[in-house]
């Protein structure tokens, strides 16, 4: 997840409504993504427990949370 952050921070990702997907295997991305704004992520941390969790999301907003997926996950309609 840190990689993917580190990717956000250094370089930016633009939004889907700049680049939908069109199917067209001819359509060269970086000719429409580098006419698009960037979203970037100025700094991030690893909260690890309940409190720092709830106070990340009260002073800064949206938080991004990993799980381990079972195998029942996988029938999951």
């Amino acid at each position: 997840m840190s990689g993917v952050l580190d990717y956000i921070k250094y370089k930016g990702i633009v939004d889907e409504s700049c680049f939908n997907y069109q199917g067209n295997d001819q359509i060269e991305c970086s000719k429409y993504i580098s006419e698009c704004k960037k979203v970037e992520v100025l700094d991030y941390c690893v909260a690890s427990n309940v409190e720092s969790i709830k106070r990340e999301i009260f002073k800064n907003g949206p938080v991004i949370a990993s799980i381990i997926p079972y195998r029942d996950f996988l029938l999951y309609d």
